[in-house]
């Protein structure tokens, strides 16, 4: 997708779906862009793989379900289950770096579980404003950050948790978040 200036929408869509059903590509396994916002409301994005290797940069293997790159875009979830995807690199789930720290990421009412990485196993986000609400984040795996692997970029990074579930992630503690980052956990 290149739309730029225009935002896309996906509602009520699956990618992936059962076993040997799922997608993959170098990066973004059922989803990827540079320099678009995505609303993604009501879907399933379930077993896509990104099968590049190097991460960023590299050849790929990042956002085993979703790869968004760029910088003053959004990525919107809600309702949306992202289970059992797979990365080679980072974000098994979901990989969004915001090249200048002024991306958002907001992701409400949903589920991530079951997605696998090197780093992030759930999410992988640097340089954004994230805000994740009433949302499960469970049994996820990767060797750093199984559940949300967090970095600044261009000084920026903020996440704020309200009435999240961490839990049953391997190996290590649910949140991997470097120190620059700020934000809120409310329960």
């Amino acid at each position: 997708t290149y739309l730029q200036s225009k935002p896309v929408y996906i509602v009520g869509s699956t990618f992936g779906g059962g076993s040997g059903q799922g997608n993959s590509g170098s990066n973004g396994g059922a989803l990827a862009s540079i320099g678009t916002s995505w609303t993604i409301i009501n879907s399933t994005l379930r077993g896509n793989n990104a099968t590049g290797s190097g991460g960023n940069p590299g050849n790929g293997g990042n956002g085993g379900a979703i790869v968004n790159d760029g910088n003053t875009y959004t990525l919107s979830l809600c309702g949306t289950t992202v289970d059992g995807n797979s990365a080679n690199a980072l974000g098994g789930g979901i990989f969004f770096v915001s090249n200048n720290g002024t991306g958002t990421t907001r992701i409400n009412n949903s589920l991530m579980q079951r997605n696998s990485a090197k780093q992030g196993g759930g999410l992988y986000i640097q340089g954004t404003r994230a805000a994740i609400s009433n949302t499960s984040i469970v049994g996820n795996s990767a060797t750093s950050g199984p559940g949300i692997n967090e970095y600044p970029n261009a000084g920026v990074g903020t996440l704020d948790l309200t009435n999240v579930t961490l839990s049953g992630h391997m190996p290590g503690p649910a949140l991997d978040i470097a120190d620059a980052i700020t934000g809120t956990l409310t329960n």
